[in-house]
């Protein structure tokens, strides 16, 4: 009799302990998963800052864009590439367009539970010969198509989408840092949009406006406000930043010739556009190209898809961080360079 009391006394302090962790281990889930999906980028300044966990610290991007097909086209394939960047310690994937819903669906579930999210910069842009076809920012069909490009986007990442993709059904907004919108324009259609507009002295938004801006980033600015209007009003919540790429013949400090330039430091964030703006740039990354950017802009600065050379990765990264930008994202990598590029990436960025 003593035997069974002292079996059932130890299979229930088995069951108790079986118990007890899998609610610590359900518990600690939990806890991952909430602080993953509540985060909050926001800009101080010349600085991103990300609060996280109820700590707000300075944020430093250490972006990889992916291309399309890169990946391949599997939900494995894009898990395995995610796997890959966050190994090689980068924090933000950054996107052109939409990419197939396998593709959400792997960023998605690889930031459920893991304790160093890879966060997403989506591009909102249309396609360069649509913007040929109108050569006007302004043109109302030219509008239409960007406010459906914007919704498209913007619904795909949260999950209320489908296409001859298929459907999109995982909310992978929760990871989505901000929104990139326009591929760096030619001169000659911004040169033609501020000729043809000179009636519109500026912007004035819910969440972003303009002061002493070109009808151009008067245009730009409105095409923001509308990204951040369209997802609050529909989704509610958290709001994510918004940027624009240029290059650096038309912005305000390193113009190579005379083209109509586009400042972005005429352009702001109102006290209800709770995230804010960065500038980003497609340069060569050398430091006082960098350095000028950094000076100038009282926003934070981003170097956007920067190929990393076929030597002096070292000394390329080092410009990037003594520059003080915001940080960077990486076009492509040369393949005989991979190993070198591996080991600089953590060393350079492991304290960023």
């Amino acid at each position: 009799m003593e035997l069974k009391k002292r079996k059932k006394v130890v299979a229930w302090l088995i069951i108790g302990a079986v118990v007890l962790f899998l609610g610590l281990l359900f518990e600690f889930f939990r806890h991952r998963y909430q602080v993953n999906r509540n985060v909050i980028f926001t800009t101080e300044g010349s600085k991103l800052q990300l609060f996280r966990d109820k700590k707000q610290d300075d944020f430093y991007i250490k972006g990889l864009l992916l291309r399309p097909g890169e990946a391949g086209t599997t939900r494995a394939e894009y898990a395995a590439w995610i796997r890959r960047a966050a190994s090689l310690n980068v924090n933000v994937i950054q996107v052109h367009d939409v990419h197939p819903p396998a593709f959400y669906q792997a960023f998605f579930e690889y930031n459920l539970f893991t304790d160093r999210p890879v966060y997403l910069l989506h591009g909102i842009w249309l396609d360069d010969a649509v913007t040929e076809s109108y050569q006007n920012a302004y043109d109302d069909r030219y509008i239409a198509e960007f406010f459906e490009e914007i919704r498209r986007v913007i619904d795909t990442v949260h999950g209320k989408a489908s296409n001859d993709q298929g459907k999109y059904n995982f909310n992978a907004s929760p990871y989505i840092m901000g929104y990139v919108l326009c591929e760096p324009p030619e001169p000659g259609f911004i040169t033609f949009t501020i000729e043809q507009n000179a009636h519109v002295i500026g912007f004035e938004g819910d969440y972003i406006y303009t002061v002493n801006a070109s009808p151009f980033e008067a245009w730009l600015a409105a095409m923001g406000n509308y990204a951040v209007s369209y997802e609050k009003d529909r989704y509610g919540g958290t709001s994510r930043l918004v940027s624009w790429t240029s290059r650096t013949d038309i912005s305000p400090v390193i113009r190579v010739e005379d083209h109509a330039e586009v400042d972005f430091e005429h352009i702001n964030a109102t006290e209800k556009f709770n995230a804010g703006i960065f500038a980003s740039y497609r340069v060569l990354p050398d430091e006082p190209r960098l350095r000028a950017l950094e000076v100038y802009y009282s926003m934070p600065v981003v170097l956007m898809e920067w190929n990393v050379p076929a030597t002096g990765v070292a000394e390329v990264f080092e410009e990037i961080v003594r520059a003080r930008i915001g940080g960077g994202v990486i076009f492509s990598i040369p393949e005989d360079h991979l190993q070198e590029f591996y080991a600089i990436i953590r060393q350079q960025f492991a304290d960023h």
